[in-house]
Order: structure tokens, then sequence, then C-alpha cells
């Protein structure tokens, strides 16, 4: 496992180029990096992908 000592936003930032989350994905970002079990349903459009792809170690 690789530990990182980002933010989620400087992570963002920094391997995603963008500077902000968009909509609700900053709250599911932290939910799973907080270890809560996350359940997530984001309309077509609410950038879903990029929540599904950040799993939990």
């Amino acid at each position: 496992m690789i530990k990182v000592d980002l933010t989620p936003r400087e992570a963002l930032e920094q391997f995603f180029g963008f500077k902000q989350f968009k909509g609700e994905q900053e709250d599911v970002v932290q939910s799973v990096l907080d270890g809560q079990n996350t359940f997530v349903i984001m309309p077509t459009g609410g950038a879903r992908a990029f929540a599904i792809n950040c799993r939990p170690s």
C-alpha cells in the first residue's frame, strides 16, 4: 500500500489537474477515506466514474 500525505483536494489537483471536485465527489471521497461504507447514487453527468474509482485499500 502506498501512503500519500495529501488532502483529497491536493491529490485531485496533482494527479488530475482539477482545482475543485464536481458536485458531491469530495464528500464521497472523504467518506471512503474515513473508512465508511459508502453508497452513492449520482445522476448522469454527476461525475460518478471518478467517485467509483476511489476505492479504499
